[in-house]
């Protein structure tokens, strides 16, 4: 399976995610901030990103804009509070493919990674 990169401020949220998707036998790497992820992802890495609207160092459509300017294959899930519906357009305009309100529905955004992969 394709890598899942976690880019998530809080981490009880990162580290469930980290669990649940390790045991469903996805590569996983997690990080805290937009900046730490933009680091380590490199132009030939692809695979899935579920990312936090709510960053400290970033907005996600900064971090949207950095992978498609360094043409990185990389589907990407916004993972938000429910309230902001001009911030989740603007990064699905940026080529987010989903955004998944919280509190997540882990269910259910297991399977949409799975057909992404």
């Amino acid at each position: 399976m394709k890598p899942i990169y976690v880019v998530e401020r809080d981490a009880a949220v990162r580290d469930s995610l980290d669990i649940v998707l390790r045991s469903k036998g996805f590569e996983v790497s997690t990080f805290e901030k937009g900046n730490s992820f933009l680091n380590a992802v490199d132009r030939q890495s692809q695979g899935g990103l579920l990312l936090d609207m709510k960053l400290a160092d970033l907005k996600p459509e900064d971090i949207l804009r950095e992978l498609t300017g360094a043409a990185v294959q990389i589907s990407t899930i916004v993972m938000g509070d429910g309230r902001n519906d001009a911030l989740k357009q603007r990064t699905l305009e940026l080529g987010a493919v989903e955004p998944f309100d919280k509190p997540l529905n882990i269910q259910l955004m297991i399977e949409f990674i799975v057909r992404l992969s």
